[in-house]
């Protein structure tokens, strides 16, 4: 079995284990590191300029490839604001404990607005809120299921960029 110690003392045991750390997976699971870049990624909440278009009965999960950018987003659920980011490589982040000290700012409002502003007006109204999170990026953008090389009780799921949890 696997026995797996909380920084409380408390002690589980197992016959398998499952590491789902997010941007923390290459420090959990060395192995890994050498094969993923973390990125900042700034996700952005817009209430809409005409809000009847982006209800979530109206507006679908969208992911859209623009000239210089990709721009994902979420319709307006319960008036929270049309959520939108870039899906493209931001900043590297050298761990991802660096990112709590960087929270979103006007530049990375501006990088989603110009994109909503060219291709989904509608949707670029005031600000609401600006989160900064990570991406942790494999070479083929895919996301990691598997069991560890070194130890099959051990199984490694990291959804990455997110779009293995969505």
């Amino acid at each position: 079995g696997v026995r797996v110690r909380a920084d409380d003392g408390t002690a589980v045991e197992a016959g398998s284990v499952v590491v789902a750390a997010g941007a923390w997976i290459g420090d959990l699971v060395p192995a890994l590191a050498p094969h993923l870049t973390l990125t900042r990624q700034v996700l952005g909440w817009f209430a809409p300029r005409e809000p009847e278009p982006f209800r979530p009965e109206r507006c679908p999960v969208f992911i859209l490839q623009g000239e210089d950018d990709a721009v994902y987003g979420f319709p307006d659920f319960a008036g929270t604001g049309v959520k939108a980011a870039s899906h493209d490589p931001g900043e590297i982040l050298a761990e991802a404990d660096v990112l709590t000290a960087r929270p979103g700012d006007a530049a990375d409002e501006a990088r989603i607005r110009r994109f909503l502003d060219r291709h989904i007006p509608a949707a670029s109204g005031p600000l609401r809120r600006l989160q900064a999170c990570i991406y942790t990026r494999t070479p083929d953008e895919d996301f990691v299921v598997d069991l560890h090389p070194e130890d099959p009780r051990l199984v490694i799921a990291s959804p990455c960029s997110g779009h293995g949890f969505k």
